[in-house]
């Protein structure tokens, strides 16, 4: 490209200005903003990195191009905001699997919420470009003596930083160097080469899967039927049969008595990604090991002779639970590219599962109360005003006090929190309504058929919607919200399989206090379908007199650490 035909000393001053703000500005609000970074030694570090993984290339580019050179790390540096700005937190293997694996109907109703910044984000990049094209010149940002100081630094400093980082891996004393690798680009080279060696680990999991052997058998009768529906981004709290305030369980209120509910049941995970495979696995979080070891509970029914089937409406993408679905005898997969994804377009194919003959499990995969919640029920469920289906975001601030904006910063309440809390939770429990509706119609249809039956729901995570200071929404955070952890779970049993197994119903119903996770799902269902094998553990089975209750919450964040988590909340109310 030529230089400008008339040099504006000025006005290319301002372009670099300009330039260089927009480029590290991600960096500059990440370390004041993020809580993950550490004290301020280990936020130094992550500034200098980031300072000089910029200042290292300037010594041998023209202006011009390393303007132009820089353009994906905007791409990239964008993604690491918006991390930050969702949960205060710098992005994770997690994050990155998302864009990975992203559905893309997922990502295109969470990118509504941000079509605002969206549009600011454009003009501040076409700004750059113009700017860049326009004023700046294709000559050395520095002198020669000066370029080789500024490379002399920046490269001993980006060498000692990333052997140090390596050493972090062996020894705590260079702790604080850990921040290096959330350096953008460094995290998502990190994390992507951990996401290959986890890929590499499935890849030999699928391999195990083939000759493995659970040993199992049952001597349950043909006409019986286990259905495990694994519901999607689902509050405890928020269900009327637990004791919430609001009315977003009208059906299931209505054979409340024949449900046996769950009061104290986390999820081990906050992504489907990880805690659909593990709640179906005997893994856990402090045997993660097992899982690329054994099948799961689909191969343990199937060895016992029943039917297996996996009905859902959601993770196309997920090579986990592609597997995992793959080996079941019948696969279903409602496709919703051209339309939202509702679960009742699971109804005709669940029905027509339930009349066939021989004794099945049916996995119904569903998508629950994933944001965007207004998309995920018809018009006739929008009983809560206003939701996000009412709100004109231009016009929220006829909603806001503006004296709100004065509020501490860490204050609890806002008047802009406040408001949007109002219309996310009214959206939230309005996809709940559509939800317990879906769950009903597939107790009815078991109910309808007289078959021996039994149900058992239970959530892959919760979600935030702005519960307390922290302000967080959504879910797949790095951090320990007890929203995106404490899960709803129930069973429910027709009739006939009541008469046939009287002990199971009033065993469930004597573990409704009792503190578990969704690592015992897997234990459980084999007792809900009376499948036996050589070591089965009847302390990790909710249909057990000698379950064992959990003393520690665990949990596996979404950069796949161990951690735990603590169990107190606010009381459920309205």
């Amino acid at each position: 490209m030529s230089e400008p035909k008339t040099y504006n000393k000025t006005k290319e001053l301002v372009s670099l200005i300009y330039c260089g703000l927009l480029l590290m500005g991600s960096p500059l609000y990440i370390v004041w903003v993020a809580e993950d970074l550490g004290g301020f030694f280990s936020r130094v570090i992550y500034l200098l990195t980031a300072m000089s993984l910029y200042a290292l290339p300037m010594c041998f580019l023209k202006k011009r191009h390393f303007f132009w050179l820089m353009i994906p790390m905007l791409g990239l540096s964008l993604a690491d905001l918006i991390h930050v700005v969702m949960y205060k937190q710098t992005s994770t293997i997690m994050w990155l699997c998302s864009f990975l694996i992203q559905e893309g109907n997922e990502g295109s109703e969470l990118a509504t919420i941000f079509t605002p910044a969206g549009v600011c984000v454009a003009i501040l990049w076409g700004v750059y470009l113009t700017l860049n094209y326009r004023y700046v010149l294709k000559r050395p940002f520095f002198g020669m003596k000066m370029r080789n100081v500024v490379a002399l630094v920046s490269g001993i400093w980006l060498v000692l930083a990333l052997g140090v980082t390596v050493l972090e891996s062996y020894t705590s004393w260079f702790g604080a160097f850990r921040t290096v690798k959330k350096v953008c680009p460094i995290n998502f080279v990190y994390n992507y080469g951990r996401f290959r060696h986890i890929a590499s680990d499935v890849h030999d999991c699928w391999d195990a899967a083939e000759t493995f052997r659970f040993g199992a058998a049952s001597e349950a009768r043909d006409d019986e039927v286990v259905v495990l529906i694994i519901g999607e981004t689902s509050r405890w709290r928020n269900w009327q049969i637990n004791g919430y305030q609001r009315e977003t369980n009208p059906c299931l209120m209505q054979r409340k008595d024949q449900l046996c509910t769950f009061d104290s049941c986390y999820s081990i995970a906050n992504l489907t990604t990880i805690s659909v495979p593990m709640m179906l696995s005997r893994a856990t979080p402090l045997t993660t090991d097992v899982f690329f070891r054994e099948p799961t509970v689909v191969d343990a029914f199937h060895e016992a002779g029943y039917a297996t089937s996996w009905i859902a409406d959601q993770s196309f993408r997920s090579p986990l639970l592609l597997h995992i679905s793959g080996r079941c005898d019948d696969i279903y997969y409602q496709e919703h590219d051209l339309q939202p994804a509702r679960d009742h377009d699971l109804l005709p194919s669940v029905a027509e599962h339930i009349r066939k003959t021989g004794k099945q499990l049916l996995v119904v995969h569903s998508r629950g109360c994933h944001f965007r919640y207004s998309t995920r029920h018809t018009p006739e469920y929008s009983h809560f005003h206003p939701d996000l289906n009412d709100v004109d975001w231009k016009s929220v601030r006829k909603y806001v006090d503006p004296s709100g904006f004065s509020v501490e910063p860490d204050a609890e309440t806002s008047a802009v929190a406040n408001v949007v809390r109002q219309i996310f939770t009214n959206s939230y429990d309005n996809a709940l309504r559509y939800t317990e509706c879906f769950i009903d119609s597939v107790i009815g249809m078991l109910e309808s058929s007289g078959r021996p039956a039994v149900v058992l729901y239970v959530a892959d995570h919760g979600e935030n919607l702005l519960d307390d200071n922290h302000h967080r929404v959504l879910h797949g955070q790095q951090s320990t919200s007890v929203y995106e952890y404490h899960v709803p779970m129930f069973a429910w049993a027709s009739d006939s399989y009541m008469e046939r197994y009287p002990d199971v119903v009033p065993q469930l119903r004597a573990h409704k206090l009792s503190h578990v996770s969704t690592m015992n799902v897997f234990h459980t269902l084999l007792d809900l379908g009376h499948v036996e094998m050589p070591d089965k553990d009847p302390s990790l089975s909710l249909c057990s007199p000698l379950l064992v209750p959990d003393t520690v919450a665990w949990i596996i964040d979404s950069d796949l650490r161990l951690g735990s988590i603590s169990t107190e909340e606010k009381p459920v109310g309205k």
